[in-house]
């Protein structure tokens, strides 16, 4: 009777502390979006190269950005998503007044005679930027309520590349049209 108390007294002990499964960890290169979003600001960008995944909604709001405030011209969209447990943002940049729908080169966007007036930023694990031939982007939807359009772009740091396709989504006003 002894022996069948301490069977069973171990085989509820080995239950109780194996039955906790471990905290799921993301892999650090893994790009993760937020669970759910607003209507309207759901995203579609998928990541390959250096950092792989998918965001369907930005973990904060997607909000166009009026560059015309801020003394610059045209418009971006923020992307906010993780990379492994870090914060990261993806800046897609049209410095062009008006902001108008149509079809885009990405470059490096700057202060640097080479730099372009369209292009792709990630920042939060480095700086990571197209480069001159660094894709296509678009803005195929705009209004005074927000914008919305596709890219295909190749973002760089150093010897490493990402490449970034899909659509984004912004709401709020993109600055003058």
């Amino acid at each position: 009777m002894t022996r069948m108390l301490a069977v069973v007294a171990f085989t509820v002990l080995l239950t109780a502390c194996g039955s906790s499964s471990p905290a799921a960890t993301v892999p650090a290169n893994t790009v993760t979006g937020a669970a759910s979003c607003a209507s309207g600001q759901t995203q579609d960008l998928t990541f390959s190269g250096y950092a792989t995944g998918h965001v369907a909604c930005s973990t904060a709001p997607a909000t166009c950005v009026d560059r015309t405030a801020l003394d610059q011209d045209g418009m971006s969209s923020p992307v906010s998503a993780r990379i492994g447990g870090t914060t990261i943002q993806v800046e897609i940049v049209f410095a062009v007044d008006p902001v108008a729908a149509g079809s885009y080169a990405a470059g490096s966007i700057g202060d640097e005679q080479t730099s372009t007036r369209y292009g792709v930023t990630l920042d939060g694990i480095g700086h990571w930027q197209t480069q001159a031939g660094g894709g296509t982007m678009s803005i195929d939807e705009i209004s005074s309520s927000g914008a919305a359009g596709k890219l295909d772009v190749k973002l760089v740091k150093g010897s490493d590349s990402i490449t970034l396709r899909g659509s984004w989504r912004c709401q709020g006003s993109p600055g003058p049209l």
